[in-house]
């Protein structure tokens, strides 16, 4: 019994050793994290490499490197989020979280296989929305666009219109030929930006102020910008020409303020949702290459 109580003794006194040794940690990791991403988003390189030098040095465990992971990677910094990533998989690779991030990486990096993986993922797992927008717009960058419209178009035809759904389809059919579609949706998607609440837009405006998620309220207004231009180069006949632009042409200095109310005018045919989804649904994609 006495032998007993001092092997429980022991390990109590072990445990609490090592949760202190994490406690002692935390901060540390915290504090190098929180620097890294700052450094990241304000795109100074030599501040991100040394946080992230700090980083591996004191990073322990498949815990750690899967929150480092993750949060490099919300951050925008790829690849050193999959260096974490492969370090956490190293101590424990059956981790379903773990290998969710490396396989989001992997795919985001355009890795083939990766992007293989991660439609895997959301074929098994679809109500995880993030992965699931994740892929619909790296299968557009890649060009595999039979494969996007058979992902997006059951949201239509379900009713489950989204601004993003519509942008994506309408770049999708825009890059296969199809202008007429590709405008249709567009133009739904113009419209659902323009029901925005105002206290969203407020949201955005006093986020930019107060410098938080900029990238977001940027990306977003470049959304808009970029679909507005397929618009207008479908309407004058440009869209298809060799001088035709995917892109607006400086989306880093471009006002691309999200669309009020009044720029719905030109969509005035899309007032009723559900004859939207019955237009867009009842045209079926082309399937051929753009030309």
């Amino acid at each position: 019994m006495t032998e007993l109580t001092g092997l429980l003794l022991l390990a109590a006194i072990v445990a609490f050793l090592v949760r202190w040794v994490a406690r002692r940690d935390t901060p540390g990791v915290d504090g190098a994290l929180s620097r890294a991403v700052d450094a990241f988003r304000l795109g100074e390189g030599l501040a991100a490499e040394e946080e992230l030098t700090q980083l591996r040095e004191s990073v322990r465990g498949w815990r750690a490197c899967r929150k480092v992971a993750q949060v490099l990677m919300d951050a925008g910094a790829l690849e050193p989020a999959l260096e974490f990533a492969r370090r956490g998989l190293e101590d424990k690779p059956n981790d379903a979280a773990l290998r969710r991030v490396d396989t989001l990486l992997r795919a985001s990096l355009l890795d083939k296989e990766g992007i293989d993986a991660l439609a895997g993922h959301v074929q098994l797992n679809p109500g995880d929305t993030e992965a699931r927008s994740a892929l619909a717009r790296l299968l557009l960058r890649v060009r595999r666009l039979d494969e996007l419209i058979a992902l997006l178009k059951p949201d239509v035809v379900l009713g489950r219109d989204t601004v993003e759904t519509h942008s994506l389809l309408g770049r999708a059919h825009y890059q296969d030929g199809d202008f007429e579609l590709a405008r249709l949706h567009l133009e739904a998607a113009m419209r659902l930006r323009a029901r925005l609440p105002r206290d969203t837009l407020l949201m955005y405006d006093a986020n930019v102020i107060g410098g938080h998620d900029v990238k977001v309220v940027v990306s977003e207004r470049w959304e808009a910008e970029h679909d507005r231009l397929l618009l207008d180069q479908i309407a004058t006949g440009e869209a298809g020409s060799p001088r035709a632009r995917l892109e607006p042409q400086d989306s880093a200095s471009s006002p691309a303020v999200i669309p009020q109310p009044d720029d719905a005018a030109r969509t005035a045919s899309f007032d009723d949702a559900d004859a939207v989804t019955e237009a867009l649904s009842a045209k079926a994609p082309t399937g051929q290459g753009a030309p």
